[in-house]
């Protein structure tokens, strides 16, 4: 079993630098939508890395291999 907090898109306009590092910010959702779900029912995951300056805010680690890097770059075509 495995507990996974549910992410979203963060909401308003990229800053500056987000722009320019071509980095994709994801918003952690409340924990109490947290849900528990069976390992093997996990089809793909993301590495995400957490955002020291902004609390609940995670960067999409998307370097770790070419299929993630497709994949996000297929999910944000306009970056």
């Amino acid at each position: 079993m495995i507990l996974v907090q549910p992410l979203d898109a963060s909401p308003g306009r990229r800053s500056t630098k987000d722009q320019h590092l071509q980095l994709h910010r994801l918003r952690a959702r409340k924990r109490i939508e947290s849900r528990f779900y069976f390992l093997r029912s996990v089809i793909r995951g993301a590495v995400l890395v957490e955002d020291p300056d902004n609390y609940g805010d995670y960067l999409i680690w998307d370097v770790v291999d070419d299929d993630m890097f497709l994949r996000i770059k297929s999910m944000y075509p306009d970056r």
